[in-house]
């Protein structure tokens, strides 16, 4: 109940002016925007309700000191529609509206939060004593560039600069208790091209 009274809130309150405008999906490049533009709106207030302890430190990068709905596991804007992520069906009330869709998912927003903050520890634990630790072990963490929360994949991410099998291996054995996190390849030229 209380999800769908958020979504009604949020759509009678005037911060959606029916996305796809009339009912009909985006055909044009300037109905696409606007598609856009009122999605993400419409994403913004999402996240925003579910929110059941707020931050009270304002720091955009403490994001584990707030705390969301249980049930709810993140959203993203996949086409002409919002997906909101629960990990109980129980939980969904069916709100007839062509833009929103659910998905049930395994872990809530707040596990992967909980998990993504334990994984960065980790590596920074890790990377400032990298020069103790062996060459490939240094190689992997050097190669590190990027760890978070996939909220479509439900499940924790890792970019690593020109990933191989010996990289693979070495992250299964340092961080071995974090068997959800998907390992991605980042090439060197974008590497090059993102940081200069």
């Amino acid at each position: 109940m209380r999800i769908k009274n958020i979504l009604l809130t949020i759509l009678l309150g005037g911060v959606i002016s029916f996305v796809v405008l009339g009912g009909k999906y985006a055909t044009s490049e300037e109905d696409t925007i606007a598609v856009q533009g009122e999605l993400n709106k419409l994403f913004s207030e999402v996240e925003k309700a579910m929110i059941v302890k707020p931050d009270t430190t304002n720091n955009e990068l403490l994001r584990n000191n707030v705390k969301y709905l249980d049930t709810y596991s993140g959203s993203y804007i996949e086409g002409n529609n919002l997906v909101v992520c629960m990990t109980s069906e129980d939980k969904i009330e069916n709100i007839d509206l062509p833009t929103i869709k659910y998905r049930i998912v395994e872990k809530s927003y707040n596990d992967l939060l909980k998990q993504n903050e334990a994984l960065l520890l980790k590596y920074r634990i890790l990377y400032d004593k990298k020069d103790d630790i062996g060459d490939d072990e240094e190689i992997l963490l050097s190669s590190i560039i990027g760890i978070g929360i996939d909220i479509k994949g439900n499940t924790l991410f890792c970019d690593i600069i020109e990933l191989d099998e010996k990289k693979r291996n070495v992250f299964a054995r340092l961080f071995e208790e974090f068997d959800n996190v998907e390992l991605r390849q980042i090439d060197k030229a974008l590497k090059d091209n993102i940081f200069g």
